[in-house]
């Protein structure tokens, strides 16, 4: 219904977008180059991060379709001892396994395995999801295969994705020579208003439609509901369209978006990734309502919050600002 009544050939905001409804942001295109470059070199492991939603699946699906003669295997973590690790690897690259055999001599059939593709057809990338789940046990296993090599040609290229959690697990030194054994580090971030704005229109226009149907109103509670991460954004945005079209609107405003996302259970955002640290705030605030809103208090403030978060929307914190003083 929401699509006749807006015009549109197709669902804008599909989990499962056809390549012309791809959006690539300045961010994931650099993180795109990243990622091909540093599979093209097999120097080591690559790590993806990132909020969950935020197309680190999406990015890795599209080094394996560029780099498709090479051996790519797919994993899922799960909890697994090091001896089973070691076993799922073995099976998803054909290799037969025994339960009687030890995993000392798993791992050496293992090796002449790896040895044997990839003389024929190049290292071999294994990629797992979740790794975020992982214990330190295993990632530790990761960083001793990441070091197969012969003749400084790497066996096995490792795929990490995973939440944040797997960048700290990272930071832990137990855990130190893998991070140094990485050959690229990708970074998922939040959408900020800016990015939602060009996310949204692009959407919205490769479906057909005019994207001035969501008013920049729109966009900054869709930031402000979803925090910036795309799955958010598509369930929120979809929503927003099908209330509007039920309320014959010709347009999504800030109270629809309000009214879709209270139907959902969404709330705001209290903290958003990029917000400035508590003190900061807290300081910035005192400092307002002591010295008042001078011109220097403005831009130097303005400039603080804009490098900690560049997604404020500046006019609507001034004007809160002249309310409370």
């Amino acid at each position: 219904m929401y699509l006749t009544h807006f015009n549109l050939e197709a669902d804008p905001f599909a989990l499962n977008p056809t390549k012309t409804h791809e959006f690539w942001s300045d961010q994931r295109e650099e993180a795109l180059k990243v990622a091909l470059k540093a599979t093209r070199s097999g120097l080591g492991p690559i790590v993806i991060t990132g909020p969950s939603g935020m197309g680190k699946t999406f990015l890795a699906n599209r080094v394996r379709e560029t780099y498709s003669s090479m051996t790519w295997v797919r994993l899922v973590a799960t909890h697994l001892n090091r001896a089973q690790f070691i076993q799922s690897i073995a099976k998803s690259v054909g290799m037969q396994c025994y339960d009687s055999e030890s995993p000392i001599t798993q791992q050496r059939r293992l090796f002449s395995h790896l040895l044997s593709m990839t003389r024929t057809h190049g290292p071999v990338l294994v990629e797992i999801e979740e790794t975020h789940r992982f214990d330190p046990d295993l990632l530790l296993e990761i960083a001793n295969l990441a070091k197969w090599n012969i003749h400084g040609q790497t066996l096995i290229t490792f795929v990490l994705v995973g939440q944040e959690r797997l960048a700290h697990l990272l930071s832990l030194p137990p855990l130190a020579h893998l991070k140094a054994q990485l050959s690229a580090h990708i970074r998922f971030e939040p959408l900020n208003v800016t990015e939602i704005y060009q996310y949204v229109s692009h959407r919205v226009f490769a479906s057909s439609g005019d994207p001035a149907i969501f008013h920049q109103s729109a966009i900054l509670a869709l930031q402000e509901y979803t925090g910036g991460v795309l799955f958010r954004i598509n369930t929120l945005a979809k929503a927003s369209l099908i209330e509007a079209a039920l309320d014959q609107e010709t347009s999504i405003t800030e109270s629809t978006v309000i009214k879709a996302a209270t139907k959902l259970g969404m709330i705001r955002f209290q903290a958003q990734t990029h917000s400035p640290p508590g003190k900061l705030r807290n300081f910035l605030d005192r400092l307002l309502r002591v010295n008042g809103s001078s011109h220097l208090d403005v831009i130097h403030s303005e400039t603080i919050w804009k490098a900690t978060d560049p997604s404020l929307d500046m006019a609507r914190l001034n004007a809160g600002r002249k309310e409370r003083i």
